[in-house]
């Protein structure tokens, strides 16, 4: 299924596998500052399934998560190193990978 943001759009994308609490989110906000894209993995609120974010943009980190202790993902608030921002693209969201 493909999902299509306009610019400015921001949210979240995750994952349910029956009832798993928790998911693993993706976020995303688009073309948000200077024609940049920002994107992360993040657990803090739970992990549930493997998550991956693949800009189509090739000079653009793939981020991945395949486990609660996943080194791509935000383990906390103020864990700000995990964002990636890239120049405006799509990106492919793969879940249970």
């Amino acid at each position: 299924r493909t999902y299509g943001l306009g610019a400015g759009a921001s949210g979240r994308v995750f994952g349910h596998s029956g009832d798993s609490g928790n998911p693993t989110l993706a976020e995303f906000s688009i073309n948000s500052w200077n024609g940049l894209d920002f994107y992360d993995l993040s657990v803090i609120d739970g992990y549930n399934l493997p998550m991956k974010i693949i800009p189509a943009n090739g000079g653009c980190p793939t981020v991945t998560c395949g486990s609660a202790n996943c080194p791509d993902a935000y383990h906390y608030p103020t864990d700000d190193t995990k964002t990636h921002g890239c120049a405006t693209t799509d990106y492919t969201v793969e879940f249970g990978y």
